[in-house]
C-alpha cells in the first residue's frame, strides 16, 4: 500500500432485534420470517422474537402471517448498535380484497373474518353471522358425509359428526351443477379446533368453492396459507410447521396428513417414516395417509416393503382423498411404481384416479371436484 492509499473502513456488525406486538402468545413465538440484504440474498431466518448479528447495511425483514400474508420492513443496521424491528398486531395488516374473494353477486366475502385468530381470548366465537349473511341463493348445500354444517357469513362451517369411516365431504349445487369438497375435519378436537369453513367465491364469471381450516387450528392454517401464496420453498421454518403437524397426528390427524404431503413435496418425509406409519395405521379414514406411506415405501430396498407400499396405495386409491396433493401423488405413484407388480390393479386404480383428477380444482389445497369439470 502506497502512502497515498487510504485503507478501507472496516465493516461493523450490528444486532437486529426482532419482536412482535400482539395479544396472541402463540403468534409471538411462532411467526416465521426471513432477512435479506440489499442484493436480495438470504442472510437469516427466524421464528418468533430473535436477535440476529448482521453486517451493517440495508435489509428487508419479512414475517409471514397465518393465511400466508407477508409483512415487510426495510431497516438499516449500523455497526456496533442495536436495530429494533417490531411487527404490530396482524389485525392491522389484513390482505387486500382480491377478485377471487368476492361473492357470486360481486360483494366482498369476509372469508377470514372469524373471530380474531390473533387473540388468545377464548370467549370469542369462531364465526360471526348477521341477518342477510346466509350463503347466497345461487349456491346451496345438497348433502354432507360425516360432517355437521351451519351457515356463516358467505358460506358454511362444518364440524365432525363423529369419528369418520372415510373422508368427510359436502356436496353443493352451484348454478345447477354439483360441486363436492372434502372436509379437513378433526374428530380428535373440540370446537373450534375440530372445524373447517367452506366459502362461496367468484373468479371472473365462475363460482368456486374454497375450503379452509378454521383459523384456531393455527399451525395447519398457517401452513395452508403459505402453500396458497407459493412461498413454501423459501420459508425453511415451514419445514418445522409441517413436521409439527405430522408429529401431532393424534391431536389433529387431518392436519397431519397435510403436513406429511408437504414434507413429501419438499423432500423431507423419508426421515419421518415412523410417524407416517402411525398416521396410516391409526387413521385409516384418511386415504392421503396411505398414499404418503406408499411414497415412503416405494423407495425401500426391500421388495417386500415395496409390495406393502403398493397395497397401501391401491387401497387408498379406492377412496376420495382429503387433499389435492394426495390425489396427484397417488396418480404419480401409480404411473411410476418401481416394480412391475399388479399391473392390472394399478391400471384400474389409475383410471379411477385420473377420472377424479379431470374434475378436480388443482389450485385448491383441499380436494374440490366439479361435475363437468372446473369452471373457467
Amino acid at each position: 500500500m502506497s502512502d497515498g492509499d487510504v485503507p478501507a473502513a472496516p465493516v461493523g456488525v450490528g444486532m437486529l432485534r426482532i419482536s412482535f406486538r400482539t395479544n396472541s402468545n402463540w403468534l409471538k413465538t411462532n411467526l416465521p420470517g426471513e432477512v435479506r440484504d440489499a442484493q436480495h440474498r438470504m442472510q437469516a431466518r427466524f421464528q418468533g422474537p430473535s436477535d440476529l448479528p448482521l453486517l451493517e447495511g440495508l435489509y428487508l425483514v419479512t414475517a409471514t402471517l397465518p393465511g400466508g400474508m407477508p409483512i415487510e420492513k426495510v431497516v438499516t443496521v449500523t455497526g456496533g448498535e442495536d436495530t429494533f424491528v417490531t411487527f404490530e398486531s396482524p389485525k392491522e395488516h389484513r390482505p387486500p380484497d382480491p377478485a377471487v374473494m368476492r361473492g357470486v353477486d360481486g360483494d366482498p366475502v369476509e372469508v377470514d373474518d372469524y373471530p380474531d385468530p390473533y387473540s388468545d381470548d377464548e370467549s370469542t366465537t369462531l364465526f360471526s353471522t348477521s341477518p342477510g349473511d346466509e350463503p347466497l341463493q345461487s349456491v346451496s348445500l345438497v348433502d354432507t358425509h360425516e360432517g355437521e354444517p351451519s351457515t356463516v357469513s358467505g358460506g358454511w362451517s362444518f364440524v365432525p359428526a363423529g369419528v369418520p369411516a372415510s373422508t368427510p365431504f359436502a356436496t353443493f349445487d352451484v348454478g345447477g351443477s354439483h360441486v363436492v369438497t372434502s372436509l379437513p375435519l378433526n374428530p380428535q378436537g373440540r370446537y373450534p379446533d375440530n372445524a373447517c369453513v367452506v366459502a362461496c367465491v367468484a373468479l371472473g364469471d365462475a363460482t368456486r368453492i374454497v375450503t379452509s381450516f378454521a383459523r384456531q387450528r393455527r399451525v395447519a392454517s398457517t401452513l395452508e396459507g403459505v402453500i396458497r401464496t407459493g412461498v413454501l420453498s423459501t420459508t425453511t421454518h415451514l419445514l418445522d410447521q409441517a413436521s409439527e403437524l405430522l408429529y401431532s397426528k393424534y391431536n389433529d390427524p387431518a392436519a397431519a396428513a397435510l403436513g406429511a404431503l408437504t414434507l413429501h413435496r419438499i423432500g423431507h418425509l423419508v426421515e419421518r417414516t415412523d410417524w407416517v406409519e402411525n398416521l396410516a395405521r391409526d387413521f385409516p379414514w384418511i386415504p392421503d395417509a396411505g398414499v404418503v406411506l406408499a411414497a415412503v415405501l416405494s423407495t425401500h430396498k426391500s421388495s417386500a416393503e415395496r409390495a406393502r407400499g403398493l397395497e397401501a396405495l391401491l387401497s387408498a386409491s379406492k377412496c376420495r382423498p382429503m387433499f389435492t396433493d394426495g390425489l396427484s401423488l397417488a396418480a404419480d405413484l401409480l404411473r411410476r411404481w418401481p416394480d412391475q407388480m399388479n399391473p392390472a390393479r394399478r391400471a384400474e386404480s389409475l383410471a379411477a384416479v385420473n377420472k377424479m383428477a379431470e374434475q378436480a380444482d388443482l389450485d385448491s389445497i383441499t380436494l374440490v371436484t366439479y361435475e363437468g369439470g372446473v369452471p373457467g
